[in-house]
């Protein structure tokens, strides 16, 4: 779930590791989450955001397939997306 930062730097950083998302429909940058794909959009109360809370540790595979696609999803010609892969590469030679 990210909090209320404009650019929704907390969602581009679970993205980039591979990490499903709870996106709240109040939130900025939809393009970022597709609901059911990638992560689930919510409205923005205690009752949904629980009940999607709870759905990834009770489906560890629904967890990875999201996780996955959330890794797909952003365009590639971004810049952040470049500089992930760089990133990736640099982890990996360690």
């Amino acid at each position: 779930m990210t909090g209320s930062d404009g650019t929704e730097r907390t969602l581009r950083e679970a993205i980039s590791m591979g990490k499903p998302s709870i996106f709240a429909e109040r939130e900025m940058l939809p393009e970022l989450v597709e609901d059911g794909g990638s992560g689930f959009w919510v409205k923005d109360s205690p009752e949904e955001l629980s009940q999607a809370t709870l759905m990834f540790p009770q489906d560890p595979e629904l967890r990875k397939k999201m996780g996955q696609a959330a890794c797909e999803k952003p365009n590639e010609n971004s810049v952040w997306i470049v500089k992930l892969r760089q990133w990736k590469y640099f982890t990996k030679r360690s």
